[in-house]
């Protein structure tokens, strides 16, 4: 909870480390656990129930679309296992679960509620990250956007579930279990040594969030016009990666060089093959929102109304 916060990720993971899930619970842990109980309370004798009886326990008529997304949510945080397909599937508690409701020992209690918090790959996936604490609002979205894959809605409502999930369990660095090799390598002042990045920060010069950059690869830039920083962040591992408004995936930092002037160079005519192009460039976002990088004269104006004309008619169908 008292860990430094970074300006963009809190600590990255491993280039082509697998990315856990996109998909997350759309409830948090607590009203989880509401539902999870009606089906107790209904089912005393743990032999299950059938789809329709549970969808009626939550309140929600037999083909309710909150009912289906109820017991995805509950399965996904490991309260509840179904069998079956279409009118014969049978909904019933997990035997953590129904120790949950069970129990009377407070301890036992609080184990099974990090249990639960943990069962969604992203939220784990987050605790982990994160060192089972938080980072700013603005860092965390930029991360579960940029990195995990997440649309704006998403990456807000994954955000908020994830941080009252937090507080209810009390999830702590304790949580994680023991890592000796993680202990071995940790000084008397409980900081990690013998790190690749002695700092949590980026280097001196890194770009900042909002400047405009250039990225040269084998001596060539390969943007037609500087583009807007959009996160700047490190793997743990091979170093400090930045992203950019209108490119896929992160760029090593260095080969990413600040622009201070944003006007784009004109074409060399004695540069055979090459083609000069007006830097107009129009991009959907996954949230359907348009980003326009554009430096325009009169014949790049013209461009730029032809596309967003194309544009206006696909926007209109979401």
């Amino acid at each position: 909870m008292g860990m430094a916060v970074l300006t963009a990720y809190q600590k990255g993971i491993p280039i082509m480390a697998k990315l856990p899930s996109t998909r997350f619970p759309f409830i948090k842990l607590s009203k989880a656990l509401e539902r999870a109980e009606a089906v107790f309370h209904a089912d005393k004798a743990g032999r299950g129930l059938n789809m329709p009886v549970a969808f009626s326990a939550w309140g929600y008529s037999d083909k309710s679309s909150g009912g289906f997304q109820t017991v995805a949510a509950l399965k996904g945080y490991g309260l509840l296992d179904d069998e079956g397909a279409k009118d014969s599937r049978m909904v019933s508690l997990t035997d953590d679960a129904r120790l949950y409701f069970q129990t009377e020992i407070e301890a036992d209690k609080n184990t099974l509620k990090a249990k639960f918090a943990k069962a969604p790959q992203l939220f784990d996936h987050l605790l982990d990250h994160w060192d089972y604490g938080t980072v700013e609002d603005a860092v965390a979205r930029t991360y579960l956007k940029t990195v995990i894959g997440l649309n704006e809605q998403s990456a807000r409502s994954a955000l908020g579930i994830y941080k009252d999930n937090l507080s209810f369990a009390s999830l702590k660095g304790d949580d994680k279990g023991s890592n000796d090799e993680q202990e071995d390598n940790a000084d008397e002042t409980g900081h990690e040594t013998g790190s690749v990045f002695e700092s949590a920060f980026p280097p001196p010069g890194a770009p900042k969030i909002g400047e405009k950059v250039q990225w040269t690869s084998g001596g060539v830039d390969q943007f037609s016009f500087p583009r807007t920083v959009e996160a700047v962040h490190s793997d743990g591992i091979h170093g400090w990666f930045v992203t950019v408004v209108g490119e896929k995936g992160s760029i090593p930092m260095e080969q990413v060089s600040v622009v201070k002037d944003t006007t784009p160079a004109a074409p060399n005519p004695q540069q055979a093959g090459t083609k000069a192009e007006n830097p107009v460039e129009v991009f959907m976002t996954a949230d359907k929102r348009l980003r326009i990088n554009a430096d325009v004269d009169g014949p790049a104006l013209e461009k730029l109304i032809a596309l967003l004309e194309k544009y206006k008619e696909i926007v209109s169908l979401h």
